[in-house]
């Protein structure tokens, strides 16, 4: 029987580095691996997390965009523009305001150096130095359109400030100067506080509007102001509060009230004299039909609308009356002693919004 013959040792002691060699190779080999799967891993750890932050930025945008609306359930939409340019020999502001039912546009421009009652107990002021004025509280589009609601009698629920375009508004170029202004306001080259969706909304519908369905109103022709001189050379405008009125009716009634018809008391709860009647005023100058103004029983610290029904509560008279007077409170309750479907506490909440801003 054959001998199987033995490896020498030097043979064996040869062979055990080659394969300590092999064995680090491999070792390596596996480290390599490890560490490629941990940087993978890693790697896509982080672009799942980047990719969950940018869903949550793109939600949180969608979200405001989606809920700052200021143009809402209402056909119609008003409000200030200002064309920041103190060289321009016109005031530069306007009041604006569209009626989406019948797709018409109406554009009012103001003399220079016309004054109107400003909001906050500020006094009469210059129209275009109201978005100034108010900046100095950092309220000054706040300031712009309150005191033109006042001033009309409407309700006034926008306001948008920019630089000025380079041309004069004409009735002609008036759709194509609004369409340039709220694509700056879209990128955000203008101040405003309509959200993004509004704004688009009104980029897209103003393109839509017939050119014989534009009014452009000068105020100083209109009948509504009287021009008069002063000694210093001077001219100023005051308002013919009657014309003024017509002329508010004309242009920035809704018609939704004026089909409703629904009879409205606006009882003053104050101990301010004339409250009443001011909100009256708005109240029919937007299409209402006010059948009763007088003094409440008691005094009220917050305006409250009364409902003779819960039907009226969701018609479109109560959600504009409720937007145009800040009401935050809407009540079914009893008004037939005021021959009303609906009934206009005026509490000490709307004087302080009138003489503090």
């Amino acid at each position: 029987m054959a001998r199987r013959k033995l490896p020498s040792l030097d043979s064996r002691r040869g062979s055990r580095p080659a394969r300590r060699g092999s064995q680090r190779k491999r070792t390596s080999r596996v480290r390599k691996k490890d560490v490629s799967a941990k940087s993978f891993t890693l790697l896509k750890s982080g672009l799942t997390f980047a990719a969950i932050v940018a869903l949550l930025i793109v939600v949180v945008v969608g979200y405001r965009v989606a809920t700052r609306r200021v143009w809402t359930d209402s056909a119609r939409v008003s409000f200030v523009l200002q064309e920041s340019d103190p060289s321009s020999p016109n005031s530069g502001v306007y009041v604006v305001s569209y009626l989406s039912s019948q797709e018409q546009l109406v554009i009012v421009s103001f003399p220079e150096g016309m004054k109107i009652e400003a909001v906050g107990g500020f006094g009469p002021w210059r129209v275009e130095s109201l978005y100034p004025l108010g900046e100095m509280q950092e309220k000054g589009g706040e300031l712009l359109h309150r005191s033109f609601a006042e001033f009309f009698g409407v309700g006034v629920e926008g306001w948008l400030v920019t630089d000025k375009v380079g041309v004069e508004m004409s009735r002609g170029n008036a759709r194509s100067i609004l369409r340039r202004i709220f694509g700056r306001a879209l990128i955000g080259k203008a101040r405003t506080n309509f959200g993004l969706w509004d704004l688009f909304r009104l980029w897209n519908a103003i393109g839509a509007v017939r050119l014989h369905n534009v009014e452009l109103v000068d105020l100083s022709r209109s009948g509504a102001v009287v021009e008069q001189s002063q000694p210093d050379g001077s001219v100023t405008f005051t308002a013919d509060l009657e014309l003024l009125d017509q002329l508010s009716r004309r242009l920035f009634s809704h018609p939704e009230l004026i089909e409703e018809g629904v009879a409205v008391a606006v009882l003053n709860g104050t101990n301010h004299r004339g409250l009443g009647a001011r909100v009256a005023r708005i109240v029919r100058n937007m299409g209402g039909d006010v059948v009763v103004v007088s003094d409440y029983s008691r005094t009220e610290e917050m305006t409250t609308l009364w409902a003779s029904q819960d039907d009226l509560l969701k018609n479109s008279t109560t959600r504009q009356l409720s937007k145009a007077l800040f009401i935050e409170r809407a009540l079914v309750g009893e008004t037939s002693q005021q021959r009303a479907d609906i009934l206009v506490v005026v509490g000490e909440d709307y004087w302080t919004r009138l003489t503090k801003l």
